[in-house]
């Protein structure tokens, strides 16, 4: 017996679990295609965000060093005294290492 009917001058549909689960099937594999091309690019993302805190801890760093060498240069000048000669001098011995 055929699954379609007759009802009243309505034909009914005929309704196939199997295609339906296929649809959803696919659909599911649509997302998840979706969903591992966004996984691609927040590990990029991720990668490229890492690699700026590297850079700005070294920056940082840098920063600190810097500092630490211009307190030092600083309590040289305040104990020697602040003379241009002095104060030349010490900037001319750590200039590299502000740069």
């Amino acid at each position: 017996m055929n699954t379609d009917h007759n009802v009243g001058g309505n034909k009914l549909i005929s309704y196939d679990p199997l295609e339906k689960w296929a649809c959803v099937a696919q659909e599911l594999a649509q997302k998840l295609k979706a969903s591992d091309e966004r996984v691609k690019q927040l590990r990029e993302e991720l990668a490229a965000a890492n690699e700026r805190i590297k850079q700005l801890e070294e920056q940082i760093l840098k920063a600190q060093k810097q500092k630490e060498i211009t307190h030092k240069v600083i309590e040289q000048i305040v104990q020697e005294g602040a003379t241009h000669k002095t104060i030349e001098a010490l900037l001319s011995q750590h200039f590299w290492e502000l740069v």
